[in-house]
């Protein structure tokens, strides 16, 4: 399971300059589980 520090992290990286290229991407924060649920 994800903890709110991993959707923290995602926030950040979104806010920072790291993510200046990203253009109409998707991304999934949740550790996984529709894969784990199968």
């Amino acid at each position: 399971m994800g903890q709110p520090s991993d959707i923290v992290r995602i926030a950040i990286f979104l806010t920072s300059d790291d993510s200046s290229f990203m253009l109409g991407a998707e991304l999934l924060v949740d550790g996984g589980m529709p894969y784990l649920s199968k």
